[in-house]
């Protein structure tokens, strides 16, 4: 997403992509030269994604995944996002538009739905006892 950003305004400029590298490297760990080559595998692909699909996509794994803490990953990816449109000392209004839609698509994803949550859980339940009586834990009327 980060690339996908940083190419809304035309081209990805060396420092937008230098600011990309040296967060992942600095702030992950991980090794320069991996780094390099995914920034290089990631662009020659970047015109297949959109901006949209991407958020969703995140929003939607940071929801499922129980090691990330949704609202303070949210915050550094907006930052992250935020940094490299700032980084080339030019903000284009496209980069801000883009950098919006994904904090929306963020904001929305991490909304408490009551209807659903209600479903959701009546659905544990009913399955719960389905299972109990399944199981013989609780004799059926058979």
């Amino acid at each position: 997403m980060a690339l996908k950003i940083s190419k809304v305004d035309g081209d990805v400029c060396e420092s937008e992509e230098s600011h990309i590298r040296t967060y992942f490297v600095e702030e992950w760990g991980y090794d320069e030269a991996f780094v390099t080559d995914g920034l290089s595998f990631i662009q020659s692909k970047i015109d297949d994604y959109s901006i949209k699909e991407l958020a969703q996509t995140l929003a939607k794994f940071k929801k499922e995944n129980r090691d990330c803490n949704y609202k303070p990953m949210s915050q550094e990816i907006i930052k992250l996002l935020t940094d490299i449109m700032k980084v080339d000392g030019e903000i284009d209004e496209r980069e801000e538009m883009s950098i919006e839609l994904v904090s929306k698509i963020f904001l929305e994803a991490n909304k408490v739905r009551p209807k659903k949550l209600v479903k959701d859980s009546w659905s544990l339940v009913t399955s719960g006892v389905a299972t109990i009586i399944k199981k013989g834990i609780i004799p059926s009327n058979k």
